[in-house]
């Protein structure tokens, strides 16, 4: 009984979690400002719809994004981590990420740490801090516009503050309304110092302008006629109309006063003289006269009465369309006092970021569209050579100088590519910093597009750091690696060599199960093999020792050897091929063994990844600039989550990996560095076509790979190896 009692309250108990769980995933979801929750390593478990509109990632696709690739500034991650593990949050962190589309967005973070009692997570909240700059603007143009309209309103308008709700502020208009010479002195008054003692209705001001002031603070607002006093004794009519403000949560009064003494004396003359007209004529009219005459004056009364009416009727709904314009103002100046504290908050922001740079290890450095330098922090000025005050206001070209490699001629042309293509960039593996002193310096990391609301690229943040040390380690590793390939090939040359001899029959006889051991020993040998070669090629590639030794070539020749290299598995998976060579095509100047190899791996991975009975096509054609060859095939494509990656070394997409398990994850590295070394490019696209399956559904399939040569040709350069 007891076991039973407690099964259902831990079913209640789980039921009320899950609705909360529900209510809070409701709110988060609806939540106006940008929600995500992460674990420590980086991985998204939940973002909401506003993530989406602040960094263009769904929920489906924000779980294939690491956090920290998010950020612009990969330091601002860890700086955010330990502050958290330190204090369990941290508040309006300002910092930088990367729209899905490259764009860069400004945001603040809070972020608070979780823990279910097993894990830890990170809550994190992000605001788009973009729209300060205009803000700024905004507030400025509106604080002149409403400073220009208060100084030279023809209104009286002043301010009174509590708890003893005297005069604080005033205007000209008020100045002379009052006859008060200067604005100190009338900010030692009260409302009822400028006022007789008694109002009209016998009531005493002191107290009825309390009551007055009591209505507008509880209201909003209170409209009233009044009769004040000028500072010289002289009484007058006028209407006041108080309406309430705030201001960082202190409440005060805005006055405006009007002196409507001239309007009271027209309506009592008016009315005088309807009455001293009246008694006029009765005098000087015989009866029989006066009762017409009586009519008419009536008529004309009336109608003068109606205009009368008509007046109060435009007074009263002035009255109403005052406290309207008084409402709109107070909503000007609140909007004033928001633009105030997001300005403060940006000049806080700004002040964080510019410690943040100034702090960096790393370089870095800020450009304008145009390429002039706005910004150069100490730890650019340490790696350049360059003193911040001899770069800022001129054009980077003319002194941070960034090459691809130490043969680049034209400096900055990555930097070029960031600005007109709005994407960032990472600066390659070759890249180098020329510094003052005319040496070279070896860096890494990359260059971030700078966009407006619009997302219009205004600039650029280039951020590097001194990667001799790796390189240093690289260059070593690939010593290695080449000493340790043409050790091996030794061995495997002379372990093939005996194996074909074993086989051939010329030791002896063997049996049928001898020769299937023996096959797949020397099947085995040459892929080894091939691998020392490809290793000791990549070696050799990344060492720079890489001869190039460009001949005329034709190159639909060229595309029919290299087509023959593949001729076997086409054949065996029965892939039409169609080839496509634009007519009259120069002879092209290209070292050949190079691009057999290109060739070679872009057409053995088209014939392994492509189905039984696909397609593939090879194209060459030519424009002003460059031979373009293009193999397409319509195989199983590159995963987009995988694409970023296709170029790094020992990196295999996992769809490969279950058709072929052989595969090194080499090939493309070392085809995209063979490419490099003569001055071209490779990149590719996939999917490309649309295919029926079997189960009769449409899918997205296959790759196109696109190489260029330049057309000037390759370039003869020397070296101490070539590749095998």
């Amino acid at each position: 009984m007891f076991s039973t009692i407690k099964r259902k309250v831990s079913q209640s108990e789980i039921d009320i979690t899950n609705k909360r769980s529900d209510i809070f995933s409701i709110c988060f979801e609806n939540f106006p400002i940008a929600v995500t929750l992460t674990n420590l390593d980086g991985n998204i478990l939940f973002v909401n719809t506003a993530f989406g509109r602040l960094l263009g990632y769904d929920k489906s696709s924000a779980k294939d994004v690491n956090a920290a690739d998010l950020y612009v500034v990969p330091s601002d991650r860890n700086i955010l981590l330990d502050a958290i593990k330190k204090d369990g949050k941290i508040i309006d962190f300002v910092t930088s990420l990367k729209h899905k589309d490259g764009r860069v967005i400004n945001v603040k973070l809070n972020t608070i740490l979780l823990s279910d009692g097993k894990k830890d997570f990170l809550l994190m909240t992000a605001e788009n801090t973009s729209r300060v700059k205009n803000l700024k603007k905004q507030l400025a143009e509106t604080n002149k516009k409403f400073r220009f309209l208060y100084e030279n309103s023809s209104d009286a308008i002043m301010r009174l503050s509590p708890p003893d709700w005297k005069f604080t502020a005033a205007n000209k208009a008020t100045l002379a309304l009052f006859h008060v010479k200067d604005e100190k002195t009338f900010a030692s008054l009260g409302p009822w110092e400028l006022s007789p003692e008694y109002q009209p209705d016998g009531t005493l001001s002191s107290i009825k302008m309390k009551e007055m002031i009591q209505k507008a603070v509880e209201e909003g607002s209170s409209f009233f006629e009044w009769t004040h006093k000028r500072y010289n004794g002289e009484n007058f009519f006028a209407t006041v109309l108080l309406t309430r403000l705030e201001r960082h949560e202190e409440i005060f009064l805005q006055a405006i006063v009007r002196d409507i003494s001239q309007q009271k004396k027209e309506k009592e003359l008016f009315q005088t003289f309807i009455k001293t007209t009246s008694e006029k004529v009765g005098t000087i009219i015989p009866l029989s006269g006066k009762k017409v005459l009586d009519n008419k004056i009536s008529k004309e009364c009336n109608t003068l009465g109606s205009f009368l009416t008509t007046i109060d009727t435009v007074i009263d709904v002035l009255k109403e369309r005052t406290v309207e314009l008084q409402k709109a103002e107070r909503s000007m100046v609140s909007l004033i006092e928001d633009i105030s504290e997001e300005k403060n908050r940006a000049d806080e922001a700004k002040k964080q970021t510019e410690a943040i740079i100034m702090s960096s290890g790393d370089g870095v450095f800020v450009i304008n569209n145009e390429g002039f330098v706005t910004l150069f922090n100490p730890a650019a000025e340490k790696m350049s050579g360059w003193r911040s005050s001899e770069v800022v206001g001129k054009k980077c070209c003319d002194t941070a100088q960034f090459f691809s490699s130490e043969t680049e001629k034209e400096p900055n042309l990555i930097i070029k590519e960031a600005l007109s293509s709005g994407e960032i960039k990472k600066i390659g593996p070759k890249a180098v910093l020329k510094r003052k002193n005319g040496e070279f310096l070896p860096i890494a990391d990359c260059i971030s597009p700078i966009k407006d609301a619009a997302g219009k690229v205004t600039g650029a943040v280039v951020v590097f750091s001194d990667a001799s040390h790796e390189r240093e380690i690289d260059l070593a590793k690939s010593e290695f690696v080449s000493l340790a390939s043409h050790q091996l090939r030794t061995p495997i040359s002379a372990t093939s060599w005996f194996t074909e001899m074993l086989l051939t029959g010329e030791i002896g006889e063997i049996n049928e199960k001898q020769k299937e051991y023996l096959e797949e020993i020397n099947y085995s040998n040459r892929r080894m093999e091939s691998m020392v070669s490809m290793l000791l090629n990549i070696s050799r590639i990344e060492m720079g020792r890489v001869i190039i030794e460009p001949i005329p070539t034709n190159m639909g020749d060229f595309i029919d050897t290299a087509l023959s290299h593949i001729a076997l598995i086409l054949e065996k998976k029965k892939i039409s091929l169609e080839k496509k060579i634009q007519k009259d095509l120069p002879l092209e100047n290209a070292d050949q063994k190079l691009l057999s190899i290109v060739m070679d791996n872009l057409l053995s991975n088209a014939g392994n990844y492509t189905p039984d009975g696909g397609h593939i096509t090879v194209s060459v054609s030519a424009n002003k600039n460059d031979f373009i060859i293009e193999v397409s095939d319509d195989g199983i494509g590159i995963p987009k989550e995988d694409q970023p990656k296709m170029f790094s070394k020992l990196f295999r997409s996992d769809n490969a990996k279950e058709i072929d398990t052989s595969g090194t994850g080499i090939g493309l590295y070392m085809t995209k560095s063979i490419v490099e070394s003569w001055n071209g490019t490779i990149r590719f696209e996939s999917p490309v076509v649309k295919k029926i399956m079997a189960d009769g559904k449409e899918k997205s399939v296959g790759t196109s790979f696109f190489v260029t040569i330049p057309l000037s040709g390759m370039i003869k350069k020397e070296g101490a190896m070539q590749l095998i």
